[in-house]
């Protein structure tokens, strides 16, 4: 199956008792790897929004890092302009892709923000280890330790003009989700 058709098969399973609502949001998770981005996805979707989940994509469809991302950018083409709220759930480590993202929201007159998932190496090295005796499960996937240094070295922490929410401890988590919901209540 090509990109296209994935991003529209997954598109419409997104859609799903999802209501469109009249000046959207994309929300753009970035932490590296057992940072809790799909977690915190997980609790954005409970609030209207559309989960796009790499992983789940990655798992299902066999798609590359590249593909996905275009896959992302197509499938936000169709659903901004929609009215429908989207958060993109993956690493999203460079700067260069989340401005494309950053593109897409102001093309189509979107709210647009960033949500750094700053988790310390030892915590995140823990979720790991408790992820490893889980195994593979469907949105979740378990990277190597070569990988995950891969990962911290090409980082690029997110700056200012990214409009980024800097989320450190379940207090700031919860703060944030607060937020969204006053927000994506008044918004309807």
């Amino acid at each position: 199956m090509d990109i296209t058709n994935i991003g529209k098969k997954y598109s419409q399973r997104l859609t799903v008792d999802k209501q469109p609502v009249s000046s959207p949001t994309l929300l753009v998770l970035v932490g590296l790897q057992y940072a809790g981005k799909s977690y915190l996805a997980e609790k954005i979707e409970e609030q209207n929004f559309l989960h796009f989940w790499a992983t789940k994509l990655k798992k299902e469809f066999n798609v590359d890092n590249n593909q996905m991302n275009e896959i992302a950018l197509m499938m936000l083409d169709e659903l901004l302009p929609k009215g429908f709220n989207v958060v993109i759930d993956f690493v999203n480590h460079k700067r260069e892709t989340r401005r494309k993202f950053q593109e897409k929201a102001a093309r189509y007159g979107a709210n647009y923000s960033v949500v750094f998932m700053d988790t310390p190496r030892d915590e995140r090295l823990r979720r790991r280890e408790e992820n490893k005796d889980k195994g593979d499960t469907p949105g979740r996937r378990l990277i190597s330790l070569q990988q995950m240094q891969e990962f911290e070295s090409a980082f690029e922490i997110p700056s200012a003009d990214e409009n980024v929410h800097i989320l450190q401890n379940n207090t700031a988590i919860e703060k944030f989700l607060d937020s969204l919901t006053s927000r994506t209540s008044s918004s309807s």
